[in-house]
């Protein structure tokens, strides 16, 4: 059984890796021209904004500013076991293949909001280059022959981000925009799961009740008919 996600690409080569990054690239450009509407900024956050939900999509786009040196801040996303000290929830994270500055990665997640909702895994192609100075990478789900294979404990989820970074002030202070595109189909079926297995389980505790009370009237039904056997006759 495959964990294939329905209308996104497939990546098995470097042929198709190399072909994602135009397109990939298209997206960036096109989500910052969008007009992004303010809301309340979380701590930590300069800039917070969203767009209304497409197709059960979910945008969001905010800045950070970290004081530190952009070459710093660009070398820390690229260090794989640095990005998994600061991604608790990633339990494990691997490059499959790769074509100069793309890459097919493959994650999994645990997602922290307790048992109600299954770990996640994620297949993606990460695409990273230069315009003006500026470091991007840009990330979308894809499918592959490469990890396939269904895992009853996993919900394979959908993403797409993308990440600028430039200098806030050079030298000495970084700004990182993030666009992110939230699709949540891997949610639904997690909790479609869930649900399905809850009502069976009703189902089941239904019919152990039904098999109790048969086996109750049987055997009152008996006790009946045995008191009416020994009871003497007048």
């Amino acid at each position: 059984m495959s964990v294939e996600i329905p209308d996104i690409p497939y990546v098995n080569n470097e042929v198709e890796l190399d072909r994602m990054v135009k397109p990939l690239q298209l997206w960036m450009r096109q989500m910052s021209k969008k007009k992004w509407e303010f809301e309340a900024s979380p701590d930590g956050v300069l800039q917070y904004c969203v767009l209304p939900n497409e197709n059960n999509q979910r945008f969001a786009r905010y800045v950070i500013f970290i004081k530190k040196p952009k070459r710093f801040v660009v070398e820390s996303l690229f260090d794989i076991p640095l990005m998994k000290s600061l991604e608790p929830n990633i339990t494990e994270m691997k490059t499959l293949l790769q074509s100069d500055d793309s890459y097919l990665n493959y994650e999994i997640q645990q997602i922290p909001y307790g048992s109600l909702v299954t770990p996640r895994d994620f297949l993606f192609v990460q695409t990273n280059y230069k315009i003006e100075g500026d470091q991007y990478i840009v990330s979308s789900s894809v499918n592959s022959e490469k990890e396939n294979t269904y895992n009853e404990k996993l919900v394979r989820g959908y993403k797409k981000i993308g990440i600028r970074v430039y200098d806030e002030v050079p030298n000495e202070s970084t700004n990182i925009e993030v666009i992110v595109c939230a699709d949540l189909r891997g949610w639904v079926v997690g909790m479609n799961e869930r649900q399905k297995q809850n009502e069976l389980q009703k189902k089941k505790n239904k019919k152990g009740k039904r098999k109790n009370k048969r086996r109750w009237n049987s055997n009152n039904k008996k006790k009946k008919n045995s008191n009416n056997k020994k009871k003497p006759h007048d």
